[in-house]
């Protein structure tokens, strides 16, 4: 336990999640938080940079994307987190090998969602922090320096993308982090 936080266990969350089908998925298995933001950058732009960076990871790994929703308050400004996961994920190729994890989770059962991923992409700093709890390596999306601070706390900050990132970049990095999570 860290941060006062109890991971909930691998068991209970494939139970809560079985219809997602997550133990069937193939490695590497990149788990993405995202949320809606329309800032400096738009968010045509770095949704585009992500879904671009997703398609050449489960083309070139064979591999799997998961979508984890923290906020799905409906009536949150611009949408909540499953409205962007879902705008993403119906426009990458292989749509077998991706899932849009649409059930209200506390944040424990949350933390030992993250824990089944190799990789956690997270503009969420919350995500970030559950998954390096787990040992997963994390690739923060720095929308707000929250998530740069977070990743600097982690000792990760060279793993924190500004939100206007390229998507050669953004995939480079990941596959970094999928070799790390694989040593």
């Amino acid at each position: 336990m860290a941060y006062g936080l109890e991971v909930s266990p691998r068991e209970h969350v494939l139970q809560l999640l079985r219809a997602s089908e997550l133990e069937s998925l193939p490695a590497p298995r990149v788990f993405v938080a995202l949320r809606p933001w329309h800032g400096s950058v738009s968010a045509k732009d770095w949704m585009d940079s992500v879904r671009q960076s997703l398609t050449d990871l489960l083309l070139s790994t064979g591999g799997s994307v998961v979508f984890v929703a923290f906020d799905q308050a409906a009536d949150t400004e611009g949408g909540d987190d499953r409205d962007v996961a879902r705008a993403i994920a119906v426009r990458l190729p292989h749509r077998e090998r991706v899932r849009v994890i649409d059930v209200r989770l506390t944040a424990s059962e949350m933390a030992g969602t993250l824990a089944l991923a190799d990789v956690v992409v997270a503009m969420r700093r919350h995500a970030a922090i559950f998954a390096a709890l787990s040992g997963i390596p994390v690739i923060g999306l720095a929308y707000d320096d929250k998530v740069r601070y977070a990743l600097e706390e982690l000792g990760q900050s060279r793993y924190c993308l500004p939100l206007d990132v390229t998507h050669q970049k953004m995939t480079s990095t990941v596959r970094l982090e999928i070799g790390r999570a694989h040593v």
